[in-house]
């Protein structure tokens, strides 16, 4: 994140006589992209993985929970 957010002042700086159509460029892109069905089904992906990775986890803690409880 922190390299996007560098380069994307980089380019801000470099481009500032022309901010307005690196400004339409970009959203643009974003409209482009937000049309997509890719966004929201990437969303549902990324939190059905978040949900099987904390059930994973816990079963897991749980397991060795119970090795040094004894």
């Amino acid at each position: 994140m922190l390299a996007i957010i560098v380069v994307l002042f980089t380019v801000l700086l470099i481009n500032i006589d022309n901010f307005e159509d690196v400004y339409n460029s970009v959203c643009k892109a974003f409209t482009e992209y937000t049309r997509s069905p890719l966004l929201p089904a990437g969303a549902v992906a990324a939190l059905a993985a978040y949900y099987a990775s904390y059930r994973i986890s816990c079963r897991l803690y749980l397991k060795g929970a119970e090795k040094y409880d004894k």
